[in-house]
């Protein structure tokens, strides 16, 4: 299975005493999440499922990046992709889920990083926020190969 991650785009920072939990994307992060999408497409990045953090700003990214696809995946919340939950049962969910071709996890840092340092067998990675990397050949022993990391800021339009 191909395992592409990817970390929420832009957020409002929270109101004291506010919920993180609805915390809603910035006009900036809709529009890179927009723009990841349509980046995918032109490279004819083939998702199979999306499961996303059910935290607001993580389910709107994965929307946002999903618009525009001619038949979009299905999109599952998966409770263990909530901010501070642990990369194990991450990893765990992801080898009992059914095999698919490939799989888009939309969450949060620094579960994402460890996800992806995990799933490529140790090292270190940091997701900025909108950033999406693939970890081809995944399986949860962690002999993946990290095959693709790009930013919002890689794939923003020219001057």
């Amino acid at each position: 299975m191909d395992l592409y991650v990817l970390r929420h785009a832009k957020a409002e920072r929270m109101a004291p005493g506010g919920d993180d939990a609805v915390r809603l994307l910035t006009e900036k992060g809709q529009r890179d999440a927009r723009r990841l999408g349509r980046w995918m497409r032109d490279r004819d990045l083939a998702i199979d499922l999306v499961a996303t953090s059910p935290h607001v700003r993580a389910r709107d990214t994965a929307v946002l990046v999903l618009q525009g696809a001619t038949t979009p995946p299905p999109l599952e919340t998966w409770d263990e992709l909530r901010p501070g939950g642990p990369v194990e049962a991450v990893l765990a969910r992801l080898a009992a889920s059914d095999p698919v071709g490939a799989v888009l996890v939309v969450g949060h840092e620094p579960l994402l990083s460890s996800l992806v340092s995990a799933a490529i067998g140790g090292g270190r990675v940091r997701l900025a926020k909108g950033a999406l990397a693939k970890v081809g050949d995944f399986s949860p022993g962690g002999d993946g190969a990290l095959e693709l990391l790009v930013t919002p800021a890689l794939i923003a339009p020219g001057p």
